[in-house]
């Protein structure tokens, strides 16, 4: 798998950390787009503040000083995010996000900024340009990588038999 380019080995972190890589793309369109700065769902924020103010679950993990923290926290191959996407008010941020999206025409051309792929697939009419979709592409696209990284569709398609 290290072969194939996969960053990260184990599948279920690998799964979050497309969805947090994801959701910051829709929240850096929502910036853009959503201009009161009141009606935003600010996810980054909301899901920094809840791992500050409790570390227990990437304290161990993240070293250095308070930016390299800072930095681990949001960009971490060893995203501890997961740990914090249930909560209440991260969930409450991620939904307000989708809607808030949802309410905008998201420019193909910034969709092509923060979520290339998502954008051919929009583009050629693969997949509708609806928040939770993009996020949900996201993942399967790192589904995907692992499928090929561990010739799963190649197994299954007959290409090793002799």
């Amino acid at each position: 798998m290290v072969e194939d380019g996969i960053a990260i080995i184990k599948v279920g972190p690998a799964l979050t950390f497309s969805l947090r890589e994801a959701l910051f793309a829709l929240s850096m369109m929502e910036k853009e787009l959503i201009s009161n700065e009141l009606d935003r769902a600010n996810f980054i924020e909301v899901l920094e503040y809840a791992m500050v103010k409790n570390p227990k679950h990437w304290e161990k993990y993240y070293h250095g000083d308070e930016q390299q923290q800072a930095l681990e926290r949001k960009y971490s191959f060893s995203d501890r995010s997961r740990y914090y996407m249930a909560l209440p008010e991260v969930e409450a941020a991620i939904n307000k996000l989708f809607d808030n999206l949802n309410s905008v025409e998201i420019p193909l051309s910034m969709l092509r900024q923060y979520m290339p792929l998502q954008y051919i697939k929009v583009r050629d009419g693969k997949l509708p340009c609806r928040a939770r979709e993009l996020a949900k592409d996201s993942i399967v696209m790192m589904v995907e990588d692992y499928n090929y990284a561990v010739k799963y569709n190649y197994m299954i398609s007959g290409i090793f038999v002799h």
